[in-house]
């Protein structure tokens, strides 16, 4: 659970940055303690924006941000989305700023979806799609398409990102919106690149 608000401005460069929540502990998958701070920071158009920075308990250790987690109306409101940070919450955005900060190996490829259809290659093999995605640095997600033979001789076939996104939900809201025209030229961009 997070401690009480603690809602004071910091220095920031040239933006506004207030501490909302001071003193998470966070444990990486060594075993590393991490100090997580909370803020919110002026964003755009009059928006907040919420991130997470984490500072390694070890003497010398690392500080690294999330960037982005969040985009509110008001200070406030970036304080009530930080008040339901969980423990599994924060142990994600302590692996995503490890990996932004380029402390951690890019993550193995997610498998999102496979597509209910055959595409037929022109020496009449059946492909079955799927989407497949893997998180950047900066928190979005990137997703591609491969294509696997469904006789499993063929080679697998795979495109170049087809999309990012800013969360892996919205990549398979994504991919459930794929019609058959967009397999079509996905395959074709697929072979093309092979």
């Amino acid at each position: 659970m997070l401690p009480t608000e603690q809602k004071r401005q910091v220095p920031s460069g040239s933006s506004t940055r207030y501490l909302l929540r001071d003193t998470v502990r966070v444990l990486d998958d060594a075993g590393t303690p991490y100090v997580g701070r909370v803020y919110a920071e002026a964003g755009q158009y009059g928006t907040w924006v919420g991130l997470l920075e984490f500072q390694s308990e070890t003497p010398g250790g690392a500080v690294v941000s999330t960037g982005s987690e969040t985009t509110q109306p008001s200070v406030g409101a970036v304080a009530y989305w930080a008040s339901g940070l969980g423990p599994q919450y924060l142990r994600g955005a302590l692996e995503r700023a490890l990996y932004r900060g380029g402390l951690t190996p890019s993550p193995a490829p997610v498998l999102v979806r496979v597509h209910e259809i055959d595409i037929v290659g022109k020496d009449g093999t059946f492909y079955r799609p799927r989407t497949y995605a893997r998180g950047e640095p900066f928190g979005t997600w990137i997703a591609w398409l491969e294509f696997h033979p469904r006789d499993g001789e063929a080679r697998v076939l795979r495109t170049g990102n087809e999309t990012s996104q800013p969360t892996l939900d919205a990549v398979a809201y994504w991919a459930t919106g794929l019609e058959p025209v967009y397999f079509e030229g996905a395959f074709a961009r697929a072979v093309a690149g092979g």
